[in-house]
């Protein structure tokens, strides 16, 4: 994935690795929509590019 650091300053990285240097303030409780109805789960949202998905 391309993560961006400064403006104008690209890096690329596994997400394996980005994920692993997440910390708990990152992750925020969502509504995840499914046929048995809402269920609220915790989730990092991200905009970025991946490679090779």
């Amino acid at each position: 994935m391309q993560v961006v650091k400064e403006v104008g300053s690209r890096e690329w990285l596994k997400l394996s690795a980005y994920a692993a240097g997440l910390t708990r303030k990152a992750w925020v409780e969502v509504t995840w929509l499914s046929v048995k109805g809402g269920q609220e789960v915790y989730a990092y949202l991200i905009s970025s590019w991946i490679r090779k998905l």
